[in-house]
C-alpha cells in the first residue's frame, strides 16, 4: 500500500499538472514549494516535513530553470539545484524513503544532430545543465533506490511555462514587441507534451522501488520542430486573427543548443511510453487561450 508522496516544486509547471493528475487518481501527496515559503535549501524545514509525513516516495521537481538566467544567476542555481537536492537526499535517506524520482533535464547532453539515448555522454553547455549533471550524480550516489527522468523541451496548454519559447513569444506579442528569433531558425527541439511526461511519471511511481530501480530514462516527444517551423505556426495563427507579429533576428548565443531530441526506446520498453503527435494543435490551443 502506497503512503503519501512528497512532491517538491508542486506549484511549478510540471508540478501543477502532476498534482492534478494524482488528485484524479486519489493519490495522497504533500507539496513543498518555494512559492509557499518552503525552500529545499533549508534542510531543517525539509527534515520537519519528512518527520511527520511518513513518505515512501519523493518526486523531486523543485529546481531553478531557464538556461540564460542560470548563466546570470549561477550561485542561486548551484545553491538550489545542487545543495537543495543533496539536502533532500539526506533527509529522504534518514526517514527511509523507498523511492526517489528525480527530474533531470535534456540539458545534461548539450545537444547533438541525432536522437540522444541515455548512454550518450553528458556535455552540458550551461550552468543549468551542469547543476542537473551534478544532481544526477548525487542521486546515484545517495544509496536510495531512484529513477532519473530526463524530459525534453516540455510544453503544454495548462499552467504555461514562463521560460519556454512559446510563452516568451506570446508575452512579446502581447506587449507589442517583435518576437526574438535566434539565428536562421534551423535549431530544432523534440517537443514533449507535459501530459505525456506526467503519464510516464505516474507509471514510474506505480512501479515502485522494486520494479524500476536505479534507471535513467529519456522522456521526449515524437515530433521534431525547428524554430522556423514554430514561427510559421505563430505567423499563420496571428494572420488568421489579425494579430500583429514580427520578429527580431538575433545572433545565436553560445549556450543555445542547436538540436535536442530524444531516443525514447528505453521508455517505450520499460513504461509503454507512446508520446502523441499533436504539437501544432496544442500550440494553436495555447495561442487561442492566450491571444484571443
Amino acid at each position: 500500500m502506497k503512503n503519501k508522496v512528497l512532491i517538491t516544486g508542486n506549484l511549478g509547471f510540471v508540478g501543477r499538472n502532476l498534482t492534478d493528475y494524482l488528485d484524479e487518481r486519489k493519490v495522497e501527496w504533500v507539496g513543498f514549494d518555494l512559492k509557499e515559503g518552503f525552500d529545499i535549501r533549508n534542510k531543517f524545514d525539509l527534515d520537519s516535513a519528512c518527520l511527520v509525513g511518513n513518505f515512501d516516495t519523493v518526486i523531486h521537481l523543485s529546481a531553478l530553470t531557464g538556461v540564460p538566467r542560470g548563466n546570470e544567476y549561477y550561485k542561486d542555481y548551484i545553491d538550489t539545484n545542487i545543495t537543495g537536492t543533496q539536502n533532500l537526499l539526506e533527509v529522504s535517506k534518514k526517514y527511509g524513503v523507498k523511492q526517489f524520482i528525480f527530474y533531470s533535464s535534456s540539458s545534461v547532453y548539450g545537444g547533438a544532430d541525432k536522437k540522444l539515448k541515455e548512454t550518450d555522454p553528458m556535455n552540458p553547455l550551461s550552468i543549468y545543465g551542469i547543476t542537473k549533471v551534478a544532481g544526477e550524480s548525487l542521486v546515484k550516489n545517495s544509496g536510495l533506490k531512484y529513477s532519473i527522468i530526463r524530459p525534453f523541451c516540455i510544453f503544454g496548454e495548462k499552467y504555461g511555462k514562463e521560460f519556454s519559447v512559446i510563452y516568451k513569444w506570446i508575452n512579446q506579442i502581447k506587449n507589442g514587441h517583435p518576437v526574438t528569433f535566434f539565428g536562421y531558425g534551423k535549431s530544432s527541439r523534440g517537443y514533449t507534451n507535459v501530459w505525456d511526461i506526467i503519464g510516464a511519471t505516474y507509471v514510474v511511481y506505480l512501479m515502485g522501488d522494486s520494479q524500476l530501480t536505479n534507471q535513467t530514462i529519456n522522456l521526449g516527444g515524437s515530433e521534431v520542430v525547428s524554430l522556423y517551423e514554430l514561427y510559421e505556426i505563430f505567423e499563420k495563427f496571428c494572420g488568421e486573427h489579425d494579430i500583429q507579429i514580427s520578429r527580431t533576428v538575433l545572433p545565436k548565443p553560445d549556450y543555445d543548443i542547436k538540436n535536442s531530441f530524444a531516443d525514447v526506446r528505453k521508455a517505450k520498453k520499460l513504461l509503454g511510453y507512446k508520446p502523441e503527435e499533436h504539437f501544432e494543435l496544442v500550440v494553436r490551443k495555447i495561442l487561442e487561450k492566450e491571444l484571443i
